[in-house]
């Protein structure tokens, strides 16, 4: 019979399973991070373990999910205290979650990871692209300075090549990563902003 947790409980495992599940993909990536090892740093049996995802992938969506609440946060209360976000405030967003943001799991998802994402989530999950088109709608209604007229869509795929080039950056030249990450932030910015 599975063990019973109290709703606090049942928290603080789900918060270790993201924190520990985190640190052993930014280890061996997501594709070689273990269920076994996962449930042995939380302390918890296997078996346990699916009381709080169906999968490893679903686990993985968690976690996505999760940063980006923590991102539309940080996003939200910088609008809150100007009453706006322009340019420079979107540029260091992205500039923070690309590279200062130690927690973006992004960084360490391969093209493979978003394939096996992909194929292994059930379809529910899969809407949550859905749920990103809302929240960057939202987000468009306090920015100052964007077109009239603008390809939303072609924002939202800037966006993910953005995340694609960060998943992959083993597979490109250190030198100059920077730089190509930067021109990438910018042509994004170019199809949202006035020039």
């Amino acid at each position: 019979m599975p063990k019973v947790y109290s709703p606090q409980k049942r928290e603080e495992i789900r918060e270790r399973l993201i924190q520990e599940a985190l640190i052993l993909i930014k280890q061996h990536g997501m594709q070689r991070m273990s269920i076994e090892a996962l449930t042995s740093r939380v302390g918890i049996a296997k078996g346990t373990f699916y009381s709080f995802y169906k999968s490893k992938e679903s686990l993985i969506y968690h976690i996505v999910k999760c940063y980006h609440d923590k991102i539309n946060m940080r996003i939200k209360l910088v609008r809150e205290e100007k009453g706006y976000l322009d340019r420079d405030d979107i540029r260091n967003y992205y500039y923070s979650m690309m590279f200062v943001d130690d927690d973006n799991i992004y960084n360490y998802l391969r093209q493979d990871d978003f394939v096996s994402l992909s194929i292994n989530l059930p379809e529910e999950y899969r809407t949550r692209r859905d749920v990103i088109r809302e929240r960057i709608q939202e987000n468009l209604k306090y920015i100052k300075g964007k077109k009239e007229q603008y390809d939303l869509d072609a924002v939202i795929n800037w966006s993910q090549i953005i995340n694609i080039t960060l998943g992959n950056r083993k597979l490109l030249a250190e030198e100059g990563l920077d730089k190509i990450i930067n021109q990438l932030i910018e042509n994004m910015l170019d199809e949202l902003f006035e020039v």
